[in-house]
């Protein structure tokens, strides 16, 4: 991880420390079964991670779990359109915190689950998760991995977007 992305990251705890640690949000372990709006964050930007969100999303929806989606696009502009609502490098400010409506009414959804379906740390997901109003959140385990999550998950050999999810279906049975 590069200096900057650290930097970013440190800058990004404190804020939300700062800023978040005040909401009224009572956190509780959730199922998937007993859980109605899911939301899912992710890096729209590797093809498989943004194919397994949308498929994990239908499949979540079959069981009549209203899924909300958020996608991160690691360029300046989108260079196409995508099925659900997502954000560029051109809304995030210089802490690579994201500045756009969409993203502040995402946040401010009182998700019973949030999910952190990237399978590599990226400060503006990470701004999500730790801003998010939701109940119960959930994401990969790292290293550097912020102290806002509820439940994180080890991979220990060749993380993937599919063993994650996997697991989490294994572990909120």
């Amino acid at each position: 991880m590069k200096f900057t992305d650290y930097f970013r990251l440190k800058a990004i705890t404190r804020f939300i420390r700062k800023n978040f640690s005040t909401h009224e949000v009572v956190r509780q372990p959730i199922t998937l079964e007993s859980a109605a709006l899911i939301g899912i964050i992710f890096n729209a930007s590797h093809y498989e991670e943004m194919l397994a969100a949308i498929e994990y999303s239908k499949k979540l929806d079959g069981f009549k779990k209203n899924i909300k989606l958020m996608g991160f696009v690691n360029e300046k502009k989108a260079t196409s359109s995508f099925p659900f609502p997502f954000f560029t490098k051109s809304d995030l400010n210089w802490l690579k915190r994201p500045n756009c409506s969409q993203v502040d009414t995402f946040i401010n959804v009182e998700f019973d689950i949030l999910i952190n379906l990237s399978t590599e740390v990226l400060p503006p997901l990470e701004f999500i998760a730790g801003a998010s109003k939701a109940k119960f959140r959930i994401g990969l385990y790292t290293q550097t991995k912020l102290p806002h999550y509820d439940f994180l998950i080890q991979i220990n050999e060749n993380p993937s977007v599919e063993k994650l999810i996997s697991n989490i279906e294994n572990y909120l049975k």
